[in-house]
């Protein structure tokens, strides 16, 4: 099943590869690969010139919160052309960043994304990362998530971030976290501060606002004149 063990990494899709730190060690074979980025999840402290590295120091015991650092590290590998990523062994946190970028990128289910890895290279992520894995499934599942992690943000509060929606460029509260509960105190903050940013960013037009049907909670801007793809895909209703 295993490809080129013999190597310190492997490919596991086209441009991502995951591997231990003993990789370095062989910087010509990462020339050869044509490697641009290398993204460490440990404490690795070598230099390498010639490629862009980042260094993300997580330990590898179960209650580390890697999970906080998957957007970062998703966003790494996206900005290179092939990045390897690595941790000292190559099993469990290097496994956990790769099993987390291909349920967000890839659409992905956690299995199918665990699957995909142990085809090239044997893994095994830790008890704790495991749990993390299934909660990003479940996040990164959420269309209101994304839109959180890819928009501008225009305003952020504490329990809440105004950016702009992708699709129609108007005003959309969001919370920050994924299983807020709705309660009238929020949703007052939100009417207000959505109101102001209505008022300073497109006096010009008459809009609604309405709450999205979505486990996220999401506030969205209502065109009276035009609609939203987003606002369709999840269900936006009149408040």
């Amino acid at each position: 099943m295993f490809t080129n063990m013999h190597d310190s990494f492997q490919e596991v899709i086209p441009g991502l590869y995951i591997g231990s730190q003993s990789a370095l060690s062989n910087p010509y074979l990462l020339i050869a690969k044509k490697i641009t980025h290398l993204l460490g999840v440990n404490n690795c402290k070598e230099k390498l010139i010639g490629f862009t590295i980042k260094i993300m120091n997580l330990d590898d015991n179960e209650d580390t919160n890697i999970i906080s650092s998957f957007q970062e590290c998703i966003n790494f590998i996206k900005s290179s052309k092939r990045c390897l990523v690595f941790c000292s062994a190559g099993r469990s946190r290097s496994a956990t960043i790769v099993a987390a970028y291909l349920i967000k990128e890839r659409q992905m289910s956690l299995t199918e994304a665990l699957y995909t890895i142990s085809r090239v290279r044997p893994v095994r992520p830790n008890e704790g990362f495991l749990k993390q894995l299934n909660d990003w499934e479940k996040i990164s599942g959420c269309k209101v998530c994304r839109v959180l992690s890819e928009s501008q943000k225009i305003v952020q509060e504490e329990d809440f971030f105004i950016v702009t929606c992708p699709y129609c460029q108007l005003p959309m509260a969001i919370t920050k976290e994924h299983t807020a509960r709705k309660t009238s105190d929020l949703t007052i903050d939100i009417q207000n501060c959505m109101n102001e940013v209505i008022s300073k960013y497109c006096p010009q037009n008459k809009h609604v606002l309405g709450i999205c049907r979505t486990h996220h909670l999401c506030w969205h801007m209502i065109s009276e004149e035009t609609g939203c793809m987003f606002s369709k895909k999840c269900d936006v209703i009149k408040i």
